[in-house]
């Protein structure tokens, strides 16, 4: 476990202090109330401390005498005090400390633990430091050191990118402009030729005066500028919030292998489910079906309104598993799209006279409206099928009886539109955005009962697209909805 040396003669902030890092760290901090106490624990402890976190004004070393300890020992300080003054500032900055802090509230102690896990992380990253001059490289390296990354130092491009080669720990690179055989600017244009700024930033340096390096450093792909002499305090937040941003953005990526990882497993196990699940219901569904379409089971009214509940249910449940297997088919990648060309107009036809039936039960007319100018495209005709079944059922379902619904087709720009709208009950305007999202119901209940799996649309959006279309819906309360769809008529 990593140690770190906490100096405050306030017990009250020493107990804070302790007790927030060591829950929040895998840090042990060792604490003392004055000068005395924190050089007995560093003579006899023998341990290596990560950090030291020093009051800079204690009963008997008032002058911070305590950072001149702590530093002596090579412990990176981070500094405190009660009160703000210029000229302590200075002086603590110049005796080469990670960070001076002024004590003016909670925020100030989740700065520092912030701090501290800083730290502890840069022991690990490798930063890369070119200048032609030796003296300017000891330097950097040094201040860098103070926070603890591992230092690299080149004397000119080339040697910075054989460094980059030979490490694979390198978060950064910081770079002089001018430096014989190769500049920073292409430096830096060479490293943007393998590595993007989430993974190797460039921090571009200058004592010149000229304003256009900093520009022209960026444009070739620098992540920051800094001139030269630093100001300390603002070249340690642009070296750490630009390390931050490349940590920042592979936690993201991280997190989003994580996440296709878990949605793989996800997939398999509702695969392996549905399918274990679909024979047995199937068989209840298949048996309950004959019981209900015999006519003499013996059985009396209330048994058979059971068999009439088995059944529905079954049939609920063999509808739910089948778009679970085609969702878990789509987010693994592995839905087929098989083309075949097609008369669309007549294909439309075919699918709205196998739901007519259904239609004209519920006295609900089906209208056609088609643009003249038939069309041959390249479609998948099972899903395409699929799609054109849900939509219609489902207006079917959600609207009252003796209503009309209309099928329409026509043509905009190089796509074929496909529209079903009907007269129902329309749907919320505030759930439209998720209509079309996985296990999304609307508060609308269809008008004969009739359960949804909160699938079907999901299915029918991740086909249209798997085709290159998109599909979209206009709803109003009380006066229906018209669902378009849109499919590329120059489908390969």
């Amino acid at each position: 476990m990593k140690k770190a040396l906490l100096v405050e003669d306030s017990h009250v902030l020493s107990k804070l202090f302790k007790s927030r890092i060591e829950s929040e760290l895998d840090i042990e901090v060792f604490t003392a109330f004055n000068y005395k106490e924190a050089e007995a624990i560093l003579l006899s402890s023998g341990h290596e401390f990560l950090i030291s976190l020093l009051d800079l004004n204690l009963p008997d070393a008032p002058h911070g005498e305590i950072v001149d300890l702590a530093l002596s020992k090579m412990i990176p300080s981070v500094v405190f005090s009660g009160t703000y003054n210029e000229e302590t500032r200075k002086k603590v900055w110049a005796k080469g400390v990670v960070d001076y802090v002024i004590k003016e509230g909670p925020h100030n102690l989740d700065y520092i633990i912030s701090l501290i896990r800083r730290i502890s992380l840069n022991e690990s990253l490798r930063i890369v430091v070119v200048d032609d001059s030796a003296s300017a490289r000891r330097y950097i390296g040094e201040l860098l050191k103070i926070q603890r990354y591992i230092i690299s130092e080149a004397g000119d491009g080339f040697e910075a990118l054989a460094l980059i080669k030979q490490y694979n720990d390198i978060v950064m690179v910081l770079t002089d402009y001018n430096m014989p055989n190769m500049n920073g600017f292409e430096l830096t244009r060479r490293i943007r030729e393998e590595y993007t700024k989430e993974q190797i930033a460039v921090i571009g340096i200058s004592g010149s005066e000229d304003d256009n390096l900093s520009a022209q450093f960026l444009k070739n792909g620098a992540s920051d500028f800094i001139n030269k002499p630093f100001n300390l305090e603002e070249f340690y937040c642009r070296v750490m919030q630009n390390i931050a941003m490349i940590e920042y953005v592979q936690e993201i990526n991280q997190q989003k292998i994580r996440l296709e990882d878990l949605n793989d497993q996800k997939n398999k196990f509702l695969g392996i489910a549905a399918h274990d699940l679909r024979n047995p219901i199937s068989a209840i569904n298949m048996f309950s079906s004959l019981m209900l379409e015999e006519p003499d089971t013996g059985l009396a009214e209330e048994y058979l309104d059971f068999v009439h509940e088995i059944k529905n249910s079954s049939t609920f449940m063999l509808t739910l598993l089948n778009d679970l297997l085609d969702i878990s088919k789509i987010e693994s990648g592995k839905i087929e799209i098989n083309r075949a060309e097609t008369d669309y107009i007549e294909f439309v036809k075919k699918c709205v006279k196998v739901n007519r039936l259904f239609a004209e039960q519920k006295h609900i007319v089906i209208r056609e409206d088609y643009e003249k100018s038939s069309k041959i495209i390249n479609i998948d005709l099972e899903k395409i099928t699929q799609v054109l079944n849900n939509l219609i059922s489902n207006a079917i379902k959600y609207s009252h009886r003796d209503t009309e619904i209309t099928v329409r087709i026509f043509y905009r720009d190089n796509m074929i539109v496909t529209e079903v709208a009907d007269q129902g009950q329309g749907i919320p305007s505030e759930e439209l955005p998720n209509l079309f999202k996985e296990f999304q119901k609307t508060s609308v209940q269809s008008t004969e009962g009739e359960k949804s799996t909160g699938l079907g649309l999901a299915i029918v959006k991740r086909i249209i697209e798997t085709h290159g279309g998109t599909i979209s819906v206009e709803s109003e309360v009380g006066k229906g909805s018209a669902f378009s769809f849109t499919l590329p008529t120059s489908s390969n």
